[in-house]
């Protein structure tokens, strides 16, 4: 399914929005060239102008021409086109949709791809399962630290991995309880040991930069 699908949206306009989302910005001339079949200059017009009065698009004159734009970034228009797809063809499963994709692609599939989905499917069990946690005792937030991440596609076999968690506010004894329970439940998941470690003012700046770019969120309480 398109990535612009949209039962809003004819087929020659989602063409056209298509087009734009590879393009980024394109006038009429530029958007006909790129459409398979092109119809007429002034239809292609006609449509876009349609597209406009229905939010999708925009332009502005530039050298005596319209140059026209989408209005919707294209990861939201993602987003919904995949959620759409998954309520009408999967009944809401995204479990179901990813089964059918992998049994369509697998054999097309690169390891470094398939270690990719496996880190995916690993940081959401480790997200469902932090947000589990006893009401009130779950941290705020929760990263997987430094070059952990690539070692989510290999576990059990990865010697350790590291969490960056912030706790909320609590008493002694609950965070004792949360710190450890999480900790357990954490290496029971991914079946290595698993350390928790609370961010600590880093004074350096270039220090404090390079591991918040090394970390990646996996969590972060509503």
């Amino acid at each position: 399914m398109s990535e612009t699908a949209d039962p809003q949206l004819s087929r020659r306009e989602r063409q056209i929005m298509q087009v734009l989302y590879q393009c980024h910005r394109a006038s009429v001339s530029q958007i006909r060239a790129a459409l398979p079949d092109p119809p007429s200059y002034s239809a292609v017009r006609a449509l876009l102008r349609i597209l406009g009065e229905k939010g999708h698009v925009r332009h502005e004159e530039k050298d005596l021409r319209y140059v026209y734009f989408p209005t919707v970034p294209r990861e939201r228009v993602r987003r919904t086109a995949l959620r759409r797809m998954v309520e009408t063809f999967f009944d809401g499963s995204a479990a179901q949709a990813v089964a059918a994709l992998l049994d369509s692609s697998t054999s097309r599939l690169t390891s470094d791809e398939l270690d990719r989905i496996a880190k995916l499917i690993a940081k959401a069990r480790g997200s469902v399962l932090i947000s589990t946690v006893a009401p009130g005792l779950s941290p705020a937030r929760a990263a997987l630290k430094g070059g952990a991440t690539s070692k989510l596609g290999h576990y059990p076999a990865a010697s350790d991995l590291d969490f960056l968690v912030q706790f909320p506010t609590l008493s002694p004894s609950q965070r004792a309880d949360c710190y450890f329970g999480l900790q357990e439940d954490l290496e029971r998941l991914f079946g290595c040991p698993v350390d928790l470690v609370e961010p600590v003012p880093i004074r350096n700046p270039y220090f404090r930069q390079a591991v918040k770019q090394s970390q990646e969120p996996i969590y972060a309480a509503p």
